[in-house]
């Protein structure tokens, strides 16, 4: 799948009207991207996100799809990483719908397609 014009690569989530977004940017990088992006869809992103010595970070707003960041320099952590936050992405994009009990195998099988992409794109 080809980048968006922020530089997110998009994984569809359910259907291709919900999704997340990958970055694996460095992270000051990354923030202005997604500065630019929240901007787009009128959503402001805190001044909690600036900084971080995380190894990665989901990037939240009611009105925009999910944007996971991971410091693929830490290459132990890496996927471990992405599937932990690919939880927080999951749970907020079915909060959106209204979905608040999410069945196993649909949350489970979520996280996987987030992560298999990265994988398959090599992008860790």
């Amino acid at each position: 799948m080809k980048k968006n014009k922020w530089g997110f690569h998009y994984v569809p989530i359910l259907n291709d009207e919900y999704g997340v977004f990958l970055c694996f940017d460095p992270y000051k990088k990354t923030y202005k991207k997604v500065q630019a992006y929240f901007s787009h869809s009128n959503s402001l992103l805190g001044s909690e996100y600036a900084e971080t010595d995380d190894y990665g970070r989901t990037f939240l707003s009611e009105n925009t799809m999910p944007v996971i960041w991971v410091d693929k320099k830490e290459k132990y952590a890496g996927l471990a990483t992405l599937s932990h936050e690919a939880c927080h992405a999951i749970r907020d994009i079915f909060d959106f719908i209204g979905q608040k009990d999410i069945p196993d195998e649909i949350f489970a099988h979520s996280v996987g397609a987030v992560v298999r992409y990265a994988q398959n794109k090599k992008m860790l």
